[in-house]
C-alpha cells in the first residue's frame, strides 16, 4: 500500500473513533428525567440521570431503570433505610407486581 492510502487512513481515524464511541453510547447509555416523588430524597422530580445498560445481577440498594408497560422508571432494588417507600408504587402492590430481571434496562450511573 502506498503512503497516500495510509495518510488518508490516519486522517480518518479520529472520525472513525468518534463514530464508534457515538454508536456504543447510543446502544449502552440513555438519559432519563425523573418524574414524581417516589425516589426522594435520592432523586427529585426533574433530575437528569445518565443510565448505563445493566449487565450482571442487581444488588440491594442499586437504583435501576426498568421498562414497565412501555414506560421507563427508576426503582431501587429492595428498600434501604431512608427510602421514601410511603410515596412509592412498587412490587408491594399487586397491580405493579414483581419486576423480572429481563425488565431491567440499566442502572443509574450519574445524576445531573
Amino acid at each position: 500500500m502506498d503512503k497516500r492510502f495510509w495518510k488518508k487512513v490516519l486522517q480518518l481515524t479520529p472520525y472513525i473513533l468518534i463514530a464508534a464511541i457515538a454508536v456504543a453510547t447510543m446502544l449502552c447509555c440513555r438519559f432519563v428525567v425523573t418524574d414524581g416523588p417516589s425516589m426522594q430524597p435520592t432523586y427529585t422530580p426533574g433530575d437528569k440521570l445518565l443510565c448505563v445498560r445493566y449487565f450482571g445481577q442487581p444488588q440491594t440498594g442499586d437504583v435501576v431503570i426498568i421498562k414497565k408497560d412501555g414506560v421507563l422508571m427508576a426503582k431501587r432494588i429492595r428498600a434501604v433505610a431512608g427510602d421514601n417507600y410511603t410515596n412509592s408504587y412498587d412490587s408491594r402492590y399487586e397491580e405493579f407486581g414483581l419486576v423480572k430481571l429481563t425488565d431491567i434496562w440499566g442502572h443509574v450511573a450519574i445524576k445531573f
